[in-house]
């Protein structure tokens, strides 16, 4: 493949609204939304609205066509992840790219289990949160899309694939030169920072208010750092550094993804947060009493908001 020119989206949340709108409107892409038949039905009937602006997408199924994708971004959240690695079975063909912007350090790891590491990159978004209220998304200031060769099989091939489809779309994005090492600190940031916003029920301001909150997370990161060792990533203990660097030019007004899925009674993603580090610890015999704590007292919000 010299270029790519189609594009499946998976997940029609705040960021897969964002982003199969800018491949869309780009006009330079053919582009498509995988979803279950119920999500088609609600989406054709009450199209999603970005920015005030109702957008529409043409929808497609999983056993809709054999036609493979030349790329495809899954978009969704944790309760959606074994779903979508099944879905897109029929959009893999020999060349096809698949990169993830969901939370954690799980799904990459079904994906080459299942469609082989030559079609997998790793990628992670960074940035101010986009606002999702009941369909209507909110996008003022977008992140970057960060992926890198790790070393897997055309990956190098890929990450120029990426960046000429991204240049197009005029989609933000950063090609790391250690992109193992970035995968893992935004887990480290997910689990230390963004987690404990939704255990304190607060915006970012909690760490620049109250400044020891910060030892907290950095007791969270600390199980997290024999973990990523682990899966190789190279000097990890600079996490805590990264993140008590990087705290102080986080906006106090910003809100966490998963602290708005709390306020607004949706089920919070702590099976890849504290509930991962909880079970990569015991697969390598440590222990992570501070991630289990979390992990319990989210769970049991979920649970008293009716998800099991």
């Amino acid at each position: 493949m010299d270029r790519i020119r189609s594009v499946v989206i998976v997940g029609l949340g705040a960021l897969g609204t964002y982003f199969a709108d800018a491949f869309q409107r780009s006009g330079a892409f053919d582009v498509s939304v995988l979803v279950d038949p119920e999500r088609k039905a609600r989406y054709t009937a009450a199209p999603r609205v970005l920015n005030g602006r109702e957008v529409a997408f043409r929808y497609v199924l999983p056993d809709e066509t054999d036609h493979p994708a030349d790329f495809i971004l899954i978009c969704v959240k944790s309760n959606g992840m074994h779903q979508a690695v099944d879905m897109i079975r029929n959009y893999v063909g020999e060349e096809t790219v698949i990169i993830s912007l969901m939370n954690g350090v799980s799904i990459e790891d079904l994906l080459i289990e299942r469609y082989g590491a030559e079609h997998v990159v790793f990628t992670i978004y960074k940035g101010t949160a986009i606002l999702n209220l009941e369909g209507k998304v909110q996008s003022s200031d977008v992140g970057n899309i960060y992926f890198g060769d790790v070393g897997n099989p055309r990956d190098a091939e890929q990450v120029k694939l990426l960046s000429d489809a991204f240049d197009r779309a005029a989609v933000k994005y950063h090609v790391e030169d250690d992109m193992l090492y970035t995968y893992w600190q935004k887990f480290a940031i997910s689990v230390g920072l963004i987690q404990l916003c939704a255990v304190l029920d607060t915006s970012n301001a909690v760490f620049t208010e109250v400044p020891e909150s910060i030892d907290l997370g950095l007791k969270l990161i600390d199980e997290i750092i024999p973990l990523a060792r682990a899966a190789g990533v190279t000097d990890p203990e600079r996490f805590r550094e990264d993140i008590v660097i990087g705290v102080k030019f986080v906006s106090p007004d910003g809100m966490s993804s998963t602290e708005q899925d709390r306020r607004a009674k949706r089920r919070m993603e702590t099976d890849i947060f504290s509930g991962e580090v909880v079970r990569r610890s015991a697969e390598l015999g440590l222990a992570a009493p501070y991630n289990e704590i979390v992990y319990r007292i989210l769970d049991t919000i979920n649970k008293f908001n009716g998800y099991e």
